[in-house]
């Protein structure tokens, strides 16, 4: 925890035995450098950081492509395999903290309209046009490839998402648009049948948030053809059951979706500027800021609250707006194990994992710091010893 400061209103009157004294004390040197800390009114108030808006154009992707997938792994995105003219089977890492792109080992089974899930730094990358079946699992760490168990529906243009390490492929098209409901489990290499989703549909997206996924837009089968979807269905792996949510205001298909505090925003599609934020906290939609570039059939990539649309050759980077909240722990002294505490306030003090509470004295149990987690102190004091506490200030110091 940084140290930030001692509070100095130090009472030097009370409870001090000194040599005047007539020697009641003689041979309790310790009582004599007792001591009281006290606090006057102190508050710890939140930091309040706002984020504006905005979009970013960043370097191109070296390869022109659409239909193509990705996945992150330790702040780096893989975009793997798409379509342009030929199927392809490239892989291109991004790394948008130097904002360069490197070649990597391609994949063994060239494909588009797949789909991909991150499971402990591995990407998998499932069915898609000219292996519908296939699942091949990309290791970024070795740059290197390996086959795993087949989907037991061979499909293309589903969407796949993951909660709880298993990967969950969901809807898509194998000669027609089908609800089948698919969990892969990396650890043990197995398939597992699940509850259909309720409307039958392809090229939608997906998102996971408080372990639940939103299936969002598509197409759907219709008595005039094939339309546009604007359904919205939330899949529970914990129940295995879905619910109906709010459409999506705009419906549409081959679009993106990424997650950022939360949030759902789905990206691009066959209306291909269009920016629309999902909350299902309270089951709302919001336009948000459309991308500069309009795209279909692209992908996404989330890191540190930033998502990356990337598709033809293209890449901007989405900033959501949104408002951060931090709470930093404020300091208020050194304490030792046998110290007394006592305040009166709205707030939140503790000592190392201790909780203090108001209005109550109380004596501390471990040598740690005291703090301010947040709220506002009326006035309070702290029993202290010199002696000890002149030696936790020197070694706190000195490192």
């Amino acid at each position: 925890m940084p140290w930030k400061r001692i509070i100095k209103y130090i009472n030097s009157k009370s409870n001090l035995n000194n040599s005047n004294n007539s020697g009641s004390n003689s041979g309790n040197n310790e009582s004599s450098l007792n001591n009281t800390v006290i606090f006057p009114k102190i508050v710890n108030d939140s930091i309040i950081n706002t984020v504006e808006e905005k979009w970013t154009t960043k370097a191109d992707m070296p390869t022109y492509r659409s239909y193509l997938t990705s996945g992150v792994v330790n702040n780096k995105i893989y975009v793997i395999g798409g379509y342009d003219g030929p199927t392809l089977s490239k892989n291109e890492e991004y790394d948008p903290v130097t904002n360069t792109w490197t070649t990597k080992a391609d994949m063994p089974t060239a494909r588009y309209r797949a789909e991909t899930g991150v499971v402990n730094n591995k990407i998998y990358v499932i069915g898609g046009y000219n292996g519908p079946s296939k699942n091949e699992e990309y290791d970024p760490e070795t740059n290197t490839w390996a086959s795993r168990a087949d989907m037991p529906t061979g499909r293309y243009s589903a969407a796949v998402d993951v909660v709880n390490n298993k990967i969950y492929v969901i809807g898509g098209y194998n000669g027609s648009i089908i609800t089948t409901n698919e969990e892969y489990d990396p650890e043990t290499n197995t398939w597992a049948t699940k509850a259909d989703m309720p409307t039958a549909r392809d090229e939608l997206v997906a998102g996971v948030v408080n372990n639940k996924i939103y299936t969002i837009g598509g197409r759907i089968k219709s008595t005039t053809g094939i339309d546009e979807s604007d359904k919205n269905e939330e899949y529970d792996p914990i129940t295995n059951s879905w619910t109906t949510k709010a459409n999506i205001p705009t419906a549409r298909y081959s679009a993106a979706a990424g997650v950022v505090n939360n949030k759902i925003y789905v990206i691009g599609g066959n209306d291909p500027n269009k920016n629309e934020e999902y909350d299902p906290e309270t089951n709302t939609w919001a336009s948000r800021a459309n991308m500069p570039i309009g795209r279909a059939f692209l992908t996404v990539g989330v890191i540190n609250n930033k998502i990356y649309a990337i598709g033809m050759n293209k890449n901007e980077e989405y900033t959501p707006s949104g408002t951060t909240i931090i709470l930093t722990p404020l300091i208020l002294a050194p304490v030792i194990s046998g110290n007394t505490v006592y305040y009166k306030g709205t707030c939140t003090i503790k000592a190392g994992s201790q909780v203090i509470l108001s209005d109550t004295p109380t004596t501390i149990v471990n040598d740690d710091y005291l703090t301010l987690e947040s709220g506002t102190i009326e006035h309070g004091w702290l029993k202290i010893s010199w002696k000890y506490i002149t030696s936790l200030l020197y070694i706190k110091l000195k490192i």
